[in-house]
Protein backbone atom coordinates (compact mmCIF):
# COMPACT_ATOMS: atom_id res chain seq x y z
CA UNK A 1 0.00 0.00 0.00
CA UNK A 2 2.99 2.31 0.85
CA UNK A 3 4.63 1.47 -2.30
CA UNK A 4 1.77 2.17 -4.16
CA UNK A 5 1.05 6.04 -2.75
CA UNK A 6 4.88 6.27 -3.49
CA UNK A 7 4.47 5.61 -6.61
CA UNK A 8 1.47 7.82 -7.16
CA UNK A 9 3.30 10.23 -5.37
CA UNK A 10 6.37 10.24 -8.06
CA UNK A 11 3.74 9.73 -11.34
CA UNK A 12 2.34 12.88 -10.05
CA UNK A 13 5.52 15.00 -9.51
CA UNK A 14 6.74 13.86 -12.71
CA UNK A 15 3.48 14.32 -14.57
CA UNK A 16 3.19 18.24 -12.97
CA UNK A 17 6.94 18.92 -13.93
CA UNK A 18 6.98 18.45 -17.59
CA UNK A 19 2.69 19.34 -18.07
CA UNK A 20 2.73 23.04 -15.90
CA UNK A 21 6.56 23.45 -14.70
CA UNK A 22 8.22 22.77 -17.47
CA UNK A 23 5.62 24.90 -20.13
CA UNK A 24 5.63 27.49 -18.01
CA UNK A 25 9.24 27.95 -16.73
CA UNK A 26 9.28 28.04 -21.08
CA UNK A 27 6.76 29.85 -22.78
CA UNK A 28 7.86 32.53 -24.82
CA UNK A 29 6.54 35.54 -22.95
CA UNK A 30 7.74 34.91 -19.54
CA UNK A 31 11.39 34.27 -20.80
CA UNK A 32 11.07 38.00 -22.27
CA UNK A 33 9.56 39.64 -19.44
CA UNK A 34 11.07 39.61 -15.59
CA UNK A 35 8.29 42.08 -14.88
CA UNK A 36 5.51 39.21 -16.12
CA UNK A 37 7.44 36.50 -13.94
CA UNK A 38 7.10 38.48 -10.92
CA UNK A 39 3.59 39.95 -11.37
CA UNK A 40 2.46 36.04 -12.15
CA UNK A 41 4.36 34.68 -8.46
CA UNK A 42 2.89 37.21 -6.39
CA UNK A 43 -0.42 36.45 -8.16
CA UNK A 44 0.07 32.73 -7.64
CA UNK A 45 1.39 33.78 -3.82
CA UNK A 46 -1.63 35.96 -3.18
CA UNK A 47 -4.56 33.95 -4.04
CA UNK A 48 -4.11 31.33 -1.97
CA UNK A 49 -3.58 33.44 0.80
CA UNK A 50 -6.34 35.52 0.54
CA UNK A 51 -8.50 32.74 0.09
CA UNK A 52 -7.69 31.54 3.14
CA UNK A 53 -8.29 34.34 5.19
CA UNK A 54 -11.27 34.66 3.59
CA UNK A 55 -12.20 30.67 4.45
CA UNK A 56 -11.03 31.69 8.07
CA UNK A 57 -13.02 34.90 8.56
CA UNK A 58 -16.41 33.17 7.24
CA UNK A 59 -15.59 29.76 9.30
CA UNK A 60 -17.53 29.08 12.58
CA UNK A 61 -14.38 29.08 14.97
CA UNK A 62 -15.89 26.76 17.90
CA UNK A 63 -16.44 29.42 20.33
CA UNK A 64 -20.00 29.25 20.98
CA UNK A 65 -21.68 27.80 24.35
CA UNK A 66 -22.07 24.58 24.37
CA UNK A 67 -24.68 23.18 26.93
CA UNK A 68 -25.51 19.56 28.24
CA UNK A 69 -28.56 18.62 29.20
CA UNK A 70 -29.68 16.09 31.33
CA UNK A 71 -33.17 14.18 30.99
CA UNK A 72 -35.09 16.21 33.43
CA UNK A 73 -33.53 19.86 31.78
CA UNK A 74 -30.70 20.29 33.91
CA UNK A 75 -28.03 22.26 32.17
CA UNK A 76 -24.71 19.98 33.40
CA UNK A 77 -22.06 21.36 31.15
CA UNK A 78 -22.08 25.24 30.52
CA UNK A 79 -19.19 26.80 28.80
CA UNK A 80 -17.59 27.89 25.52
CA UNK A 81 -14.54 26.05 24.52
CA UNK A 82 -12.25 29.53 25.64
CA UNK A 83 -13.83 29.20 28.74
CA UNK A 84 -12.88 24.82 29.34
CA UNK A 85 -9.16 25.69 27.75
CA UNK A 86 -9.09 28.31 30.52
CA UNK A 87 -10.62 26.37 33.43
CA UNK A 88 -7.90 24.50 35.52
CA UNK A 89 -8.60 21.71 37.22
CA UNK A 90 -6.54 20.63 40.38
CA UNK A 91 -6.96 16.80 41.31
CA UNK A 92 -3.74 15.52 43.98
CA UNK A 93 -0.78 13.98 41.92
CA UNK A 94 0.14 11.49 44.24
CA UNK A 95 -3.27 9.55 43.28
CA UNK A 96 -1.58 9.14 39.66
CA UNK A 97 1.68 6.66 40.51
CA UNK A 98 4.08 7.03 37.82
CA UNK A 99 6.55 4.45 39.19
CA UNK A 100 6.56 1.24 37.16
CA UNK A 101 7.06 -1.11 40.59
CA UNK A 102 4.30 0.83 42.90
CA UNK A 103 1.34 -1.04 43.33
CA UNK A 104 0.02 1.16 46.16
CA UNK A 105 -3.21 3.24 46.04
CA UNK A 106 -3.19 6.49 48.44
CA UNK A 107 -6.41 5.84 50.95
CA UNK A 108 -7.21 9.43 49.59
CA UNK A 109 -7.72 9.24 45.98
CA UNK A 110 -11.56 9.28 46.56
CA UNK A 111 -13.51 11.97 44.20
CA UNK A 112 -16.67 12.80 43.84
CA UNK A 113 -19.47 12.45 47.06
CA UNK A 114 -17.00 10.49 49.32
CA UNK A 115 -19.87 9.17 50.85
CA UNK A 116 -22.08 8.54 47.53
CA UNK A 117 -24.18 5.54 47.69
CA UNK A 118 -22.38 4.10 44.48
CA UNK A 119 -18.73 3.72 43.85
CA UNK A 120 -16.95 3.83 40.52
CA UNK A 121 -13.49 2.84 40.04
CA UNK A 122 -11.08 4.95 37.64
CA UNK A 123 -8.28 2.37 36.38
CA UNK A 124 -5.95 2.70 34.26
CA UNK A 125 -3.05 4.96 32.54
CA UNK A 126 -2.70 8.27 31.97
CA UNK A 127 -5.35 7.75 29.21
CA UNK A 128 -7.75 7.07 31.79
CA UNK A 129 -6.63 9.66 34.12
CA UNK A 130 -7.76 12.33 31.50
CA UNK A 131 -11.62 11.12 32.19
CA UNK A 132 -10.91 11.78 36.30
CA UNK A 133 -12.06 16.06 36.58
CA UNK A 134 -15.28 15.31 34.42
CA UNK A 135 -16.13 12.14 36.17
CA UNK A 136 -15.25 14.11 39.29
CA UNK A 137 -18.01 16.23 38.66
CA UNK A 138 -20.27 13.61 37.57
CA UNK A 139 -19.73 12.01 40.97
CA UNK A 140 -20.45 15.07 42.64
CA UNK A 141 -23.67 15.84 40.81
CA UNK A 142 -24.96 12.11 40.79
CA UNK A 143 -23.78 11.05 44.38
CA UNK A 144 -21.19 8.96 43.41
CA UNK A 145 -17.89 8.11 45.44
CA UNK A 146 -15.00 7.68 42.42
CA UNK A 147 -11.93 6.35 43.27
CA UNK A 148 -9.03 6.96 41.25
CA UNK A 149 -6.30 3.95 40.48
CA UNK A 150 -4.14 4.85 37.51
CA UNK A 151 -0.71 4.87 36.86
CA UNK A 152 1.78 5.62 33.97
CA UNK A 153 1.31 2.64 31.51
CA UNK A 154 0.62 0.01 33.68
CA UNK A 155 -1.68 -2.20 30.99
CA UNK A 156 1.21 -2.87 28.09
CA UNK A 157 0.40 -5.94 27.06
CA UNK A 158 3.99 -6.24 25.20
CA UNK A 159 6.17 -5.09 28.16
CA UNK A 160 4.35 -7.79 30.23
CA UNK A 161 4.72 -10.73 28.04
CA UNK A 162 8.25 -9.64 27.63
CA UNK A 163 8.85 -9.20 30.99
CA UNK A 164 10.07 -5.55 31.49
CA UNK A 165 7.61 -3.87 33.97
CA UNK A 166 6.82 -7.21 36.02
CA UNK A 167 3.28 -5.31 37.01
CA UNK A 168 1.43 -8.35 37.62
CA UNK A 169 0.26 -6.94 40.90
CA UNK A 170 -1.03 -3.80 39.23
CA UNK A 171 -3.48 -5.88 36.56
CA UNK A 172 -4.24 -8.36 38.90
CA UNK A 173 -5.30 -5.81 41.72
Amino acid sequence: MISCAVGASFLLAWLSHHLIENPARRHPRLQASVRLNLVLGAALTLVPVVAGAIILATMNTGDEEIQVADSDGTVVVGMSPTEAAADKVTLSIHCHSAAWNDTTVPDDCVFGDPIGDKTVVLAGDSHARQWLPALDLIGRNEGWRVIAWTKSAPFDPWRQWIGVWGDTQWLSA
